[in-house]
Parts: structure tokens; sequence; C-alpha cells
């Protein structure tokens, strides 16, 4: 999906404050990381956020 096809279908305003969150904090071409990101921040949003750790060497996903 398309990032301008995303934003037209995001409907509740958390999900909308979420990407617009990512989208500001992600570097140029990448996905964030943690050095990125701030729960402080996160306030209006952060009940929805799901994590997922990478194992990579396990190629292995985990969700918390």
């Amino acid at each position: 999906m398309r990032e301008h096809d995303f934003l037209a279908q995001a409907r509740a305003p958390a999900v909308r404050a979420c990407f617009d969150y990512w989208r500001a904090r992600k570097p140029p071409g990448r996905l964030p990381g943690r050095q990125h990101i701030d729960p402080a921040e996160m306030k209006a949003f952060l009940e929805f956020v799901i994590l997922f750790d990478v194992e990579r060497h396990a190629k292995r996903y985990r969700f918390r």
C-alpha cells in the first residue's frame, strides 16, 4: 500500500497521529529505530502501538 493510499483510508485519529509521528521520525529512506522514538511524545496513540522484535539470526519475529 502506498503512503497516500494509507492516509486516505486512515479514519481513526489515533492511526493518523501514529503514522504522522512515525513519518516525522524516520530517517530518509529508512525505518525509525529505537533511538528515534520517544514514548512520552506518543500519548495520543501509545495504547495502540505493537512492538516487534526481530531475531535476525533465527529469522523470527516476536510481538509484544
